[in-house]
Order: structure tokens, then C-alpha cells, then sequence
């Protein structure tokens, strides 16, 4: 048996989603060889690891029976500080290694002593979901939104919300959106529904993985509807809005005064009162000289209709 079906037949026994989910992630990264038992001992060194059994000495004897070769009665009655100077030793003078004590570590054990953060840090290590050209990488992918879906910490409606209809619009072939389109007309023939779930059984995450950019599905999906509601990973930072400008008030600028007109005779001269002003011109009726007067016409003339030569 290979080791991702080994990964495939073990079932946790975990009440809770998360946890279900954890531990199964790991082992999972064991499996397709993502992760190393010696990158786990890195993690979590011999300290770390019986620190988190210190309540649990049988738990402590069984690995360190196997790994040291002490009898069962001397190890259970141990100290966890005492099992785990005993097991350094025996990893540095080479008696035993990385992956026997982390088989023998079971994997529900690892969420339920362990540190979950921790374990999920050592998981996620190094950012592997970078690497757009990485078949391992797509498969953990999936796997996790597979996983995060079984044990209910997420719903498909979220996913296809998550990474966006204009992007699977976009990113799936064109061969991929005639599925959709054709199990969408079927559905409504026969008066159904097509709803996420539907639709992600048609393009499940194994599909999703091959079209969509990791980074995009890890942001939008992975890093915030998965590990960092149930408390693996902190949310992410979003970034600060931009400080705004200080408004600039405007002061109003005061009108200048108009220059002064120009006088009929020239520009104004001087300052006083009446400065600018125009000399009123004269009354009409002073330019209209009586027509009689002009003519030298008397009133008996003009009576008679006479003009005198």
C-alpha cells in the first residue's frame, strides 16, 4: 500500500471538525512526501514532543521503549523532562530516528497534544502554495479544501463565493464551462436547482487546482475561511487604507477695486471725492436750438406759412 492510500484509510477519531482536519492535513503531507519526518523533528524536537505528553506517561513509555530500548516499567515511571533527555540521545548518537518516533507518534495524538498553530506552521511552511508549477502542491491544495469540506469547515457556496464566478469564469476552459452550462439546463428541466454544491461535484477542487493560481485560492479560500476561523493561523493583515490628504481650505480672495473710469476729457488725476467719474453730458433739450431761431422765424411767419427772403 502506497502511502497516499495509507493517508486515504486512516480516519480520525477526533470530535471536532478542525481537529478531524488537522490530522488528517498532516499526515496527508506525509504521505505525498511534502513534508519530512525530519522536518516534523525540527518542529517538534524530543522537549516539545513530551512536554505535550507530560499527562500522558504511557504514551511516553511506548515511544520511548521502541526508540531507546529501556523496559516498559522503568520508562512509564520517567518524567517527561527525564523521556525526553532519552530520547535526544538516542536521536543523536543515531539509536533511533526522525521517523520512527514520528510513527510512533500517532496522528490523532499529534492535534491532541501537540500545538495546533505549531502544527499547522509546520505544515504550511515556506509558502508551498507558490509554486505555481508544483503537482504536490495542487494536490495538498485540493486535499485541504476536500478535507475542510468533510469535516464542515466550509460550505461549497463559501469556495465558489471565495475564489469568484468572474475567475472560474476566466480562468476554466472552455470545455469545463459547457459541463457547467449543460448540467445547469438539466437541472432546470427538470425543475431542480443548480446550486455550488452541484457545481463543485462537476469542477470539484482537484479541478480547481489545475485552472485557478494557487496563491488566489489560498487567499481567498485556504488562509481565511479555513485556518484562520478555526484558529490555525491568524486572520490576515489587510492593508491600512491610505491616509487621507489634508483637506486645503481655500480662503476667498477679496475683489479688487475697479479701476476708475476714464473721464470724457482724459484719465482721472489725483484722489478725491467724484474721482472716476464721468461728467455728465448735457440735457437734450440744451442741444435742440428752437427751430424758429435758427430760421428767424417770428410767430406771425410760422402762423402765415411765410419764409422771408
Amino acid at each position: 500500500m502506497s502511502a497516499a492510500q495509507e493517508s486515504r484509510a486512516y480516519e480520525s477519531q477526533l470530535p471536532d471538525g478542525w481537529q478531524r482536519f488537522l490530522a488528517h492535513v498532516v499526515e496527508h503531507a506525509f504521505a505525498i512526501e511534502r513534508r519530512q519526518p525530519e522536518d516534523f523533528i525540527r518542529h517538534f524536537p524530543p522537549s516539545a514532543i513530551m512536554a505535550g505528553l507530560e499527562d500522558e506517561p504511557q504514551r511516553r513509555a511506548n515511544i520511548l521503549v521502541i526508540c531507546t530500548g529501556v523496559r516498559m516499567k522503568i520508562a512509564v515511571k520517567k518524567s517527561a523532562k527525564s523521556c525526553a533527555q532519552d530520547l535526544q540521545i538516542a536521536l543523536d548518537e543515531e539509536e533511533t530516528d526522525a521517523e520512527t518516533i514520528v510513527t510512533l507518534l500517532d496522528p490523532d495524538d499529534r492535534v491532541l497534544y501537540l500545538d495546533a498553530p505549531k502544527l499547522w506552521a509546520y505544515v504550511t511552511e515556506g509558502e508551498f502554495w507558490s509554486d505555481a508549477g508544483s503537482a504536490t502542491a495542487r494536490e495538498h491544495v485540493a486535499y485541504m479544501i476536500g478535507r475542510a469540506l468533510t469535516d464542515d469547515l466550509i460550505t461549497h457556496r463559501e469556495i465558489v463565493e471565495g475564489i469568484g464566478t468572474d475567475t472560474l469564469a476566466e480562468r476554466l476552459p472552455r470545455e469545463e464551462l459547457g459541463r457547467l452550462l449543460a448540467a445547469a439546463l438539466t437541472e432546470s428541466h427538470s425543475g431542480a436547482a443548480f446550486d455550488e454544491q452541484k457545481m463543485l461535484g462537476i469542477v470539484p477542487a482537484s479541478t480547481l487546482v489545475e485552472f485557478i493560481p494557487l496563491p488566489h485560492i489560498w487567499d481567498r479560500v485556504v488562509g481565511p475561511l479555513i485556518a484562520a476561523r478555526h484558529g490555525l493561523a491568524e486572520a490576515p493583515v489587510e492593508a491600512a487604507p491610505a491616509e487621507a490628504a489634508p483637506e486645503v481650505v481655500v480662503e476667498p480672495v477679496a475683489e479688487a477695486e475697479p479701476e476708475p473710469e476714464a473721464r470724457a476729457d482724459g484719465p482721472a488725476k489725483g484722489k478725491g471725492k467724484g474721482k472716476g467719474k464721468s461728467k455728465p453730458p448735457p440735457p437734450e433739450d440744451d442741444l435742440d436750438l428752437a427751430i424758429d431761431d435758427v430760421l428767424g422765424l417770428d410767430d406771425d411767419d410760422t402762423t402765415a406759412g411765410k419764409i422771408p427772403r
